[in-house]
């Protein structure tokens, strides 16, 4: 029951001393996209923080997500298993971000930037 309570209390002082993560993601792409803020994870498999259907043209906010450690990305992709999604690790604060068309070359159907639209 100790080992219990000490885990607990040392699982609250990590997310006291977390980052906080927030994304705008604008859609410059001529397709609906699937983002995914997720935190990357070596030992499991990777958490997601939060996701959203974007329409071709528009803009939403991932979080803010506040995690334990600095390892966070956000994905773009279709919900179809057959492609890779594109993914950028992003640092803590709030992000802009453009998801554009990519191709095969890229290996996916999408390319993250940093920016906002023009």
């Amino acid at each position: 029951m100790r080992l219990a309570a000490r885990l607990g209390a040392l699982a609250l002082v990590l997310l006291a001393s977390g980052c906080t993560y927030t994304v705008d993601v604008y859609n410059a792409s001529g397709s609906s996209v699937l983002v995914r803020m997720v935190q990357l994870d070596p030992i499991q498999p990777d958490w997601v923080l939060d996701s959203e259907r974007v329409q071709p043209g528009s803009r939403v906010r991932l979080g803010p997500a506040r995690v334990a450690f600095e390892s966070v990305a956000v994905d773009a992709g279709t919900s179809s298993r057959q492609t890779t999604p594109a993914r950028l690790r992003i640092k803590p604060g709030t992000t802009s971000l453009l998801v554009e068309s990519g191709s095969a070359a890229e290996g996916s159907p999408f390319v993250i930037r940093e920016g906002r639209p023009k």
